[in-house]
């Protein structure tokens, strides 16, 4: 990973501020708690018994384990956020058990890394498909203790190929440029990506038009050409239908 030293330096960080904690629960063990928890009917998570507390005493550390490293999620309360497309929601913060935002080898986990990403390049707004909206707590809790406040979020409905199958980056996919170099107009592809999910019942105007209700939003992305324009990075898959295309996970960031 070309990243991989800054995502060291930031969990060597979280690590002496008491953010994380190494976990050697084996896979064994995390099964097995599993299968009790559901033949007791209740969620499965991790029951924090490497979570440091003040009194507590954690196990003796197993010899020849190398630990994960569990982000120390808040208990109580809820997070709360307003998505632009779903409106505000709250998931209570005791739903969340301690992600694994490390593996035993080091190598860091999507969410931690997506939240490093986004800090990184001060992204503003965060456009994924609905199989994120989960994801989006545990990752404000991150920015949060990492000492920032998180990016505007909206979730697509998602797009499904052909075959009915949810389309992907990795399967079929081609630069955003190439689409440029066979000659789709930049404003046709803006127009296209708003549309996508979309169902308001309001006339099958242009998505530009002032009176669609995420004009406001293709406005915000036409100031491309000024010196605080949006940018948008990240590909589109490969068919000869644009408007067949998946749903685009896209980050407008103020360069």
């Amino acid at each position: 990973m070309q990243r991989m030293d800054r995502y060291r330096e930031v969990l060597a960080g979280m690590v002496r501020d008491g953010k994380v904690y190494p976990c050697y629960m084996s896979v064994a063990e995390l099964d097995a708690l599993r299968e009790r928890q559901m033949a007791n009917k209740e969620k499965p998570r991790y029951d924090g018994t490497w979570r440091p507390a003040p009194g507590k005493t954690l196990p003796p550390v197993p010899e020849g384990v190398q630990p994960v490293l569990r982000f120390m999620n808040p208990t109580g309360g809820v997070v709360a956020w307003t998505n632009k497309v779903k409106g505000r929601i709250e998931i209570s913060n005791d739903e969340l058990d301690d992600l694994v935002i490390a593996r035993p080898d080091g190598t860091p986990t999507y969410n931690f890394c997506v939240v490093v990403d986004d800090i990184d390049m001060r992204i503003t707004h965060v456009i994924r498909g609905d199989d994120h909206v989960n994801n989006t707590p545990r990752q404000i809790n991150i920015f949060r203790a990492l000492g920032y406040e998180p990016p505007v979020y909206a979730h697509l409905p998602t797009v499904l190929n052909e075959q009915g199958e949810k389309m992907s980056k990795r399967s079929g996919a081609k630069p955003v440029t190439q689409y440029r170099d066979e000659g789709f107009l930049p404003d046709a592809m803006i127009n296209y990506l708003a549309r996508l999910g979309w169902s308001h019942a309001t006339p099958r105007s242009s998505a530009a038009s002032s009176s669609w209700p995420g004009s406001t939003w293709i406005t915000w992305a036409r100031a491309r050409r000024s010196s605080t324009r949006p940018s948008c990075a990240g590909s589109m898959p490969s068919t000869s239908r644009p408007w067949a295309r998946t749903s685009w996970r896209c980050w407008w960031a103020s360069s």
